[in-house]
C-alpha cells in the first residue's frame, strides 16, 4: 500500500492498491492506455518509480503488455 501512496502522491493518480497475486505474493494489477497515466513508457511514472522503488527493498519492473495490461517484475 505504501509504493502505491507514493506513486500516487508524485501524480500517477491512477495507480492500484496492491493485489495478492498467485501464491500469496503481493502485486499490482495495471490497466494503462491513452485515458491513464499508467505508461511505463512515460517520463513521470519513470521519475515516480525511482523515486518510490526503495519501499519495495528490491528492484521492480513494470511491463506493459498488448491493450495496456501491466505487470510487476
Amino acid at each position: 500500500m505504501s509504493f502505491a501512496k507514493c506513486m500516487r502522491s508524485r501524480g500517477i493518480t491512477d495507480f492500484p492498491d496492491p493485489v495478492t497475486g498467485s501464491g500469496g505474493h503481493p502485486g499490482f494489477h495495471l490497466m494503462g492506455g491513452s485515458s491513464t497515466d499508467l505508461n511505463a513508457n512515460d517520463p513521470a511514472f519513470q521519475r515516480g518509480v525511482e523515486a518510490c522503488q526503495h519501499i519495495l527493498r528490491h528492484r521492480f519492473r513494470f511491463i506493459f503488455g498488448p491493450g495496456g495490461v501491466g505487470k510487476g517484475t
